[in-house]
């Protein structure tokens, strides 16, 4: 056994009074890999690892941990990879991960912590993934992830942090992914994401943010994901508030309670190609609202407000493949709506309350790839053929009408 250098003990479900100690891993110098997920472990001694010198991987997910006793990780600075997600830890010392020197991941998700010392990852500079999402914390302290200098993903999301101190994540200059998602918090700090020039993904969502000052983003030039959905005191997004992110390609407001799109709202966003405002309160858009977006290729409005479409809010979007206006109150479409859209390949506007006297003859027909119509759900009584008399270039063109309380008379 002293040549060891993977032992798997997951799912044994060991007595929860069980109390694991040093001997069960005596003479196992070679380990590398030791997996303890999934059991119901509830006590480490302190000395339980002192043997495994040269472990690279410890698994400890899905047990019933409740304290980590100081010291337990000692002399582990082989240790890469460290894995806590699911237990019942309260409390981390401050010289709790003190020895592991090369530690890159650490998962202590799904615990209870209600709060992170300042000092409390100081020792692991080396540390390129932490997950501390779905526990109780409450509390940042300024200079609690000041140490991880390697840090690329950080996952806070799903605790109770009502507060973003300036600076907590101003050291962090090769952070790539970060998630805040699902706090209370209501304010964020012009200067919260100062540093972050080399940060790709930004996830906000489900928080309780009323409003977003201009300018918030700016030092994010990197940036290609933001999601601020579910923020549902959300109201209004100013012409600025997107400025700095000219790489931005995805950006997710939806179940926000947006009334209205200003003039030039977007226009910083210049590469973004997929815009989500499904379930808002829209009820009017700005016709120079979408400038500057002539590379979009997703535009999702539906469940929305919105009772007429003025044919200048297309006009940027030269390259959108797919626009959905489901579920909205358009009662009325000419061919005067759609005719800069002549690169669109899909067009919801299926539960309007559309009537078929209210949709001109060839009202689609400036949109030649047109390759699927969604006008389910509507009251439409009958189909003229006039309504699509249109050539589309790849030669198929589905429309979808269940729904309608349609007449067929064959005209």
């Amino acid at each position: 056994m002293s040549s060891l250098l993977a032992l798997n003990l997951s799912r044994n479900w060991f007595n929860q009074h069980t109390h694991m100690e040093r001997k069960w891993f005596s003479g196992l110098g070679k380990l590398r890999v030791l997996n303890l997920g999934f059991n119901r472990i509830s006590v480490l001694m302190q000395d339980v690892f002192m043997d495994i010198v040269s472990i690279r991987e410890i698994s400890l997910e899905h047990n019933i941990i409740q304290s980590l006793p100081e010291g337990v990780f000692q002399n582990l600075t082989s240790l890469e990879v460290l894995k806590l997600t699911a237990n019942r830890i309260i409390y981390l010392g401050n010289e709790t991960f003190s020895s592991l020197t090369n530690i890159r991941i650490i998962l202590l998700g799904e615990n209870n912590l209600k709060t992170i010392q300042p000092t409390q990852f100081g020792m692991n500079h080396k540390c390129e993934i932490l997950n501390m999402s779905t526990n109780g914390i409450f509390n940042l302290l300024p200079g609690s992830f000041e140490s991880l200098v390697s840090l690329t993903q950080l996952d806070i999301g799903l605790n109770h942090i009502s507060f973003l101190p300036k600076g907590l994540f101003s050291s962090l200059k090769s952070l790539v992914s970060l998630r805040i998602d699902n706090n209370p918090f209501s304010i964020i700090s012009n200067e919260i994401f100062h540093g972050l020039s080399n940060l790709r993904n930004l996830s906000l969502g489900d928080a309780k943010m009323k409003t977003i000052f201009p300018g918030t983003f700016k030092s994010m030039p990197s940036l290609t994901k933001l999601d601020l959905s579910d923020n549902k005191q959300l109201s209004t997004i100013f012409p600025d508030t997107f400025q700095g992110l000219g790489n931005l390609v995805f950006l997710d407001l939806m179940y926000c309670h947006l009334g209205q799109l200003q003039a030039e709202v977007f226009k910083h966003l210049s590469n973004l190609k997929k815009l989500f405002l499904t379930f808002n309160s829209i009820s009017s858009i700005h016709p120079l609202a979408f400038f500057n977006l002539s590379k979009l290729e997703i535009l999702e409005i539906s469940y929305n407000r919105l009772k007429s479409l003025d044919p200048d809010i297309f006009k940027p979007l030269i390259n959108c493949r797919k626009v959905n206006f489901g579920h909205n109150q358009i009662t009325a479409v000419s061919s005067q709506n759609f005719k800069y859209l002549k690169n669109c390949r899909a067009l919801f506007l299926n539960n309007n309350g559309m009537e078929s006297s209210e949709i001109q003859d060839n009202a689609f027909s400036p949109m030649p790839n047109l390759e699927l119509l969604l006008l389910s759900g509507n009251d439409l009584l009958d189909i003229s053929r006039s309504m699509f008399n249109f050539e589309v270039r790849n030669g198929t063109l589905d429309i979808l009408l269940h729904g309608n309380p349609l007449n067929c008379d064959n005209r």
